[in-house]
C-alpha cells in the first residue's frame, strides 16, 4: 500500500513540474503573462505596438534584461531585480 502512495505522490510531483514548465514556455511564446515575485512592469506606453520595437525600446530605456510585451493598449516593459534571498 505504501508503494502505491509513493507512486501517486511521485506522479503528482511530476505533473506539477511539467505543467509549470509548459506554463513558462507558453508565456515566453506570448501565450499569457506570468510575472515572478521579483519582477515589475512599467506602465503601458499607449499606441500601436510593434513587438520588435517594443523589445528594443524596453532594453534601451529600462535595461538589457527588460522584456517588451505588446498588449491591447500598447507596449509594456517587464524587468526583474535580484532576489534578496540568494
Amino acid at each position: 500500500m505504501r508503494s502505491l502512495y509513493k507512486m501517486l505522490l511521485l506522479s503528482l510531483a511530476l505533473v506539477a513540474l511539467l505543467s509549470s514548465d509548459l506554463m513558462i514556455q507558453a508565456t515566453a511564446n506570448g501565450g499569457g503573462s506570468l510575472i515572478p515575485e521579483d519582477c515589475r512592469q512599467t506602465p503601458v506606453i499607449r499606441g500601436p505596438c510593434n513587438p520588435k520595437a517594443c523589445q528594443r525600446n524596453c532594453q534601451t530605456n529600462v535595461g538589457p534584461g527588460a522584456v517588451g510585451d505588446c498588449d491591447a493598449g500598447g507596449c509594456r516593459c517587464t524587468y526583474c531585480t535580484p532576489s534578496q534571498w540568494n
